[in-house]
């Protein structure tokens, strides 16, 4: 499996938006010499808090802008870990596991 990473950082309205992107050459769901690419978008929701969108082949895939498995609307406090639970969810999208689904030790790994 082939993986590239990169991260971009990008000024919009006074916001900063950072996408990292994904890209899977031979991913699960992938047609034959068909890539997926998946991107990570950083949300930072009214509250200042964060989440994140996930985007396949440019297409909006999954919006979360609050922490998953937690009940209630509290998105992350600190950004890195909110690209850090997108990044699990790109992970598992990309061996093919779906719905992506965050599991309690997953998240409490993510919030370290």
């Amino acid at each position: 499996m082939f993986i590239v990473l990169g991260l971009l950082f990008v000024s919009c309205n006074n916001s900063t938006k950072t996408e990292l992107d994904v890209i899977d050459s031979k991913g699960k769901g992938s047609l034959a010499g068909d890539s997926l690419h998946y991107s990570i978008t950083l949300i930072k929701n009214n509250d200042s808090t964060f989440g994140y969108q996930i985007n396949k082949n440019k297409d909006v895939f999954i919006i979360q802008e609050s922490i998953p498995t937690l009940s209630g609307n509290k998105g992350f406090k600190d950004s890195l870990k909110a690209i850090k639970c997108g990044t699990v969810v790109v992970n598992k999208l990309l061996k093919g596991v779906f719905p992506p689904t965050i599991t309690n030790e997953e998240l409490k790994s993510i919030l370290k």
